[in-house]
């Protein structure tokens, strides 16, 4: 990937570039997210999974800026980003959040299927290049394993 274009952002992949800019505020906000939990719970196996979770948003938004940088774009640290993806990923959110019947497991497991949705939307909405929807697949894929991971957890 080093030194490869993966998309122009002069052309309709500019629709590409703000779905990379949705994804990577929405890694933000799970790293957010799974911060909190680990904070509010008091068992280790599910502090640990959370922290991993936390970590792998990082990771992902990492990889999504160099993917904007390596096309002449510098992310914007700051910026409040607005596509549709995002929107809808902060609509969804409000509503799990809000929902004061959820145990906080039960609030994972609901962002975890709410994400996956977006990553499948993104993948069917845009002609992405191979490269870069290679990378976007194989995040989805770890999403997945993050899941199951929550998904085996018996509720308390």
């Amino acid at each position: 990937l080093t030194g490869t274009k993966l998309f122009s952002l002069k052309s309709d992949a500019m629709k590409s570039a703000q779905a990379l800019y949705d994804l990577i505020q929405i890694n933000l906000d799970r790293i957010v997210d799974y911060e909190k939990a680990s904070m509010q719970t008091m068992a280790q196996d599910l502090k640990s999974i959370f922290t991993g979770i936390a970590l792998q948003s990082r990771n992902f938004s990492d990889e999504l800026k160099r993917i904007l940088r390596m096309n002449g774009d510098e992310p914007d640290e700051g910026a409040s980003l607005r596509g549709k993806i995002y929107n809808a990923w902060k609509e969804i959110r409000s509503k799990i959040n809000g929902d004061k019947n959820n145990s906080l497991l039960t609030l994972c497991k609901q962002w975890e299927v709410e994400i996956q949705k977006l990553y499948d939307s993104l993948l069917n909405k845009y002609d992405i290049a191979t490269d870069m929807r290679e990378i976007i697949e194989n995040q989805k894929k770890q999403i997945v394993t993050s899941f199951n991971k929550l998904k085996n957890i018996p509720a308390v």
